[in-house]
């Protein structure tokens, strides 16, 4: 079978056992790349693609084949790509998102190389935190476990995430663009869902939040109408609907103010991530009124 047929058939699998993720599958891109070690997720424009390498996907059981899917899967659900540049430790960020993420996959679609929570016995990690916990614990602990040591200093290891170097060094606005798309493909893919009960627990919580954002705790509509309201600066546009009235037969003129707004964020570490949260909820709510635009 034609591989990007057999990713298909499991991409069905999907949408019969966990709906969000089948159907979230469909609206990927897919790709066929020798040069690709085994199975990862790399960056096309603003849109995250699959890439498979055939050789590795045939080596594979029908289940492991699932579980692959979904782990790749759930790397873009947790916006791993775009977080990974915050952390200096790009192999150790690795190991971490894939000990969060493989949790949230049956282990019947599992093989023993799939990360998890006892890979590293000489470290004690809770069960179902999130990468940031497991990045940290291990990035304290790591000279306690040569296992992890090994892993860290073998090549073969650092080219498993190969793809996901696309996405080191963007700019904070590409990011933005990415992440995005995302949002926009999983609120797609939510809204399609006539169960809503098949929404997985993991991303529920997000997605509750992505789609009923907190209510603004301030009236921007009012504040920004006046704000916006004594621009003293116009400009005029030629528009054919209207004839002038001084020159008839000629297009008239019509009287525009110039609104531009600009929004500054204080990024600096006296801003607390809760902080920088609510900077953002704001400015949503100022950009939803479309007359300020």
């Amino acid at each position: 079978m034609d591989v990007l047929q057999s990713v298909s058939k499991i991409s069905r699998a999907l949408m019969i056992n966990e709906p969000f993720y089948g159907v979230f599958m469909s609206t990927l891109n897919k790709k066929v790349d020798p040069r690709v070690p085994t199975a990862g997720v790399g960056k096309q424009g603003i849109n995250i693609e699959l890439v498979v390498n055939p050789t590795f996907w045939e080596g594979l059981t029908e289940n492991t084949k699932y579980g692959v899917l979904k782990h790749e899967l759930l790397h873009i659900c947790f916006f791993h790509l775009t977080l990974r540049d915050k952390y200096s430790d790009k192999l150790l960020f690795n190991i971490a998102a894939d000990i969060a993420i493989n949790q949230l996959i049956d282990p019947k679609y599992k093989t023993s190389e799939f990360l998890h929570i006892q890979s590293f016995p000489e470290i004690i990690l809770e069960p179902l935190k999130d990468t940031d916990y497991y990045y940290k614990k291990l990035l304290k602990d790591k000279d306690k476990s040569e296992t992890l040591k090994n892993m860290l200093a073998d090549p073969e290891f650092a080219k498993e995430h190969a793809t996901w170097d696309q996405f080191s060094n963007l700019s904070d606005a590409e990011k933005q663009l990415i992440d995005k798309q995302v949002e926009y493909q999983m609120k797609a893919t939510y809204e399609s869902i006539k169960n809503k009960g098949n929404v997985p627990g993991e991303l529920k919580g997000f997605l509750d939040r992505l789609l009923n954002p907190e209510p603004a705790k301030f009236n921007w509509r009012s504040y920004l109408r006046r704000f916006a309201g004594g621009s003293n600066k116009i400009y005029t546009i030629k528009t054919r609907k209207k004839d002038s009235r001084r020159y008839p037969g000629n297009p008239a003129l019509k009287i525009k103010s110039k609104r531009h707004i600009l929004v500054a964020i204080d990024t600096s570490g006296s801003v607390s991530d809760g902080e920088l949260s609510e900077f953002m909820n704001e400015i949503h709510h100022t950009v939803s009124y479309t007359h300020l635009r």
